[in-house]
């Protein structure tokens, strides 16, 4: 049977994927697959899963994730990371509003809480001044030197208020994607459930980028100037680990996210950028192999 949902998974941490595995189980009841892209050895509570496949790569957790959408066999997809968790029965609420007549041909965008809860001090409430902005970028002058730095007044409580809100999901509303040319109603797709055949057709994610979060950006602001459109998530659906700057096993991830974010910027404050379409979806192949930023970080080669 062809499954509902194909689920992409670039990973490494092991211990954690009988865990995830069996939150998806819990989130959803349709038919599913999992995919999963590694160089580690498969754990003996994963061997015998009927509808999990794995392909062994040394490549950057987004090319990984660009080859596994060439095998997903699902009519959906959605790509993660292993270190979150899904919550009951949330994708089965956010697929009763994707496949509602009125929604047919969209995408949606799925909320997520990440890290620990944090009080917003001082708080002015929802009719206080500007919104809020998020910053990923590397510190300068005059700033905080903190990859997560809040610029303006706060008008939520808590990040978790802030991740609830439709308002965490627009890259406008982050310093690292809030540039002149980005669509204005560009989502962020650090979570999303496509239809298999849009996000094929566009050829899935740019693989120049070297970091997911950017090539997420990009393939918003693609498909939003290409005049599609989505639903957001009636709940939060997962749960996600987070680590500060380049801590634990992050830092390769964090640097190609700093390098990606010039990239980015130079990109879509020209208005070229707005002509972006289709990608190759093959374009995984014309990276290298092993994934050089990971290999040479010293604090965790794998």
């Amino acid at each position: 049977m062809k499954p509902k949902l194909s689920v992409l998974m670039p990973a490494k941490r092991t211990d954690r994927w009988a865990g995830l595995y069996n939150s998806i189980n819990n989130s959803f009841s349709g038919e599913w697959e999992f995919l999963i892209s590694t160089k580690m050895e498969i754990p003996e509570n994963m061997k015998n899963i009927d509808n999990a496949r794995f392909t062994f790569s040394e490549r950057s957790p987004l090319h990984k994730q660009q080859e596994l959408l060439t095998m997903a066999k699902g009519e959906y997809v959605t790509a993660i990371s292993d270190d979150t968790l899904f919550q009951p029965d949330a994708i089965n609420r956010t697929f009763e509003l994707l496949e509602k007549k009125e929604n047919k041909g969209k995408f949606a965008v799925c909320k997520y809480l990440e890290g620990k809860e944090i009080r917003f001090e001082p708080f002015y409430g929802p009719d206080a001044g500007p919104h809020l902005l998020y910053d990923m970028q590397p510190p300068q002058e005059g700033r905080n030197d903190n990859r997560h730095t809040w610029y303006f007044t706060p008008r939520y409580r808590t990040n978790y208020d802030f991740m609830r809100s439709d308002e965490h999901y627009l890259c406008k509303t982050h310093n690292s994607s809030n540039m002149k040319y980005v669509h204005p109603r560009a989502p962020i797709l650090s979570n999303a459930i496509f239809p298999h055949n849009l996000i094929v057709g566009f050829g899935g994610w740019d693989c120049r980028w070297e970091s997911v979060p950017m090539a997420n950006n990009d393939l918003a602001c693609r498909l939003m100037c290409a005049g599609l459109d989505y639903i957001m998530s009636p709940v939060v659906t997962q749960i996600c680990g987070y680590m500060e700057h380049g801590s634990g096993d992050h830092g390769a991830l964090h640097e190609a996210a700093l390098a990606d974010a010039v990239i980015f910027k130079e990109m879509y404050e020209k208005p070229e950028a707005i002509e972006r379409r289709s990608s190759n979806l093959m374009n995984f192949k014309n990276t290298p192999e092993v994934w050089a930023r990971r290999a040479d970080h010293v604090d965790n080669p794998i």
